[in-house]
């Protein structure tokens, strides 16, 4: 009789936790599902030892909350960090990048006061970067490129994603990037190609 109640409430458990785990991963909320099973094994185990009237003894109640508790907590790290992660500040993205192209009428780059003391005529470094920085280099452009339209996806001063922007450098597509610390996995990408990543 106790071997079929455990069996019916792993049923149960699966059941539940079968959806339950896939919502999140819909939702590519990937670092709660370890805290999920965790705890889903722990009360799984709490009930099939009540079935089995396994806490006799002070001793192995002790034992079962030690060992809960330790794997609750490693469980909780990757979801803890995440939440760090998410409650910093970041630049908002959202940049409507046709309003910053430089040299342009509709253009609402910041411009210098006087002229820039570097002025670029030939040989002009190619230039790519995350969208949120494209205001900023743009301007730049604007104060020491020559001018002309600098199409934003197809001409030496390009915009694009972070990842985009580090695969075009690390590929010699273009020569320097305005954008967020690269990650160790580009890091490594860099160094496959026999690329050193120079960070200013």
């Amino acid at each position: 009789m106790n071997f079929f109640s455990s069996l019916l409430v792993l049923f149960c458990f699966l059941f539940v936790l079968a959806p339950v785990s896939f919502m999140f991963l819909l939702a590519g909320q990937l670092h709660y599902i370890p805290l999920i099973l965790v705890v889903a094994v722990i009360l799984y185990l709490l009930i099939v030892f009540n079935i089995y009237k396994f806490f006799k003894t002070k001793k192995r109640k002790m034992v079962f909350g030690i060992v809960s508790g330790v794997a609750l907590a490693i469980a909780c790290i990757s979801p803890i960090k995440q939440l760090y992660l998410n409650s910093i500040p970041t630049v908002d993205a959202e940049v409507d990048i046709y309003q910053y192209r430089p040299f342009s009428e509709e253009s609402i780059v910041v411009e210098l006061e006087e002229e820039a003391t570097l002025k670029l005529t030939e040989d002009l470094p190619k230039i790519d970067g995350a969208t949120a920085l494209y205001p900023l280099y743009s301007a730049i452009v604007q104060a020491t490129y020559p001018e002309k339209d600098y199409y934003p996806y197809d001409s030496e001063v390009m915009v694009n994603t972070t990842p985009d922007a580090y695969d075009n450098l690390i590929k010699g597509k273009v020569d320097m990037i305005f954008a967020a610390g690269p990650s160790d996995s580009q890091q490594n990408y860099a160094k496959r190609l026999g690329k050193e990543l120079k960070l200013t």
